[in-house]
């Protein structure tokens, strides 16, 4: 139980290393392309955020558009074209 607690918090006391290291080079405001030359993806500005957000959003879209398409043509292609019994009964209604 003791080295079960002992590997935790050092894997706790690693994690908050890691975090502290990272935040010490992170930069303050986002940076646009023409200042990331040397720098890593992650520092890009959220200008690019927004188109991908868009991408993703006409994509997945798009994709459920022509799946609900493709199986409402699948169940027209389907559907039974006999008469129907209740639409073309002789029963009169008052």
């Amino acid at each position: 139980r003791r080295n079960t607690m002992r590997t935790i918090l050092t894997l706790m006391a690693s994690l908050a290393s890691a975090a502290a290291h990272i935040a010490s080079e992170w930069p303050a405001q986002p940076l646009f392309k023409s200042e990331t030359a040397h720098m890593a993806h992650r520092a890009l500005a959220a200008e690019e955020d927004i188109d991908i957000g868009m991408y993703q959003i006409i994509l997945w879209s798009s994709i459920t558009i022509v799946i609900a398409a493709y199986f409402a043509t699948i169940a027209l292609v389907n559907m039974d074209v006999g008469n129907d019994s209740l639409l073309y009964s002789k029963a009169k209604m008052e």
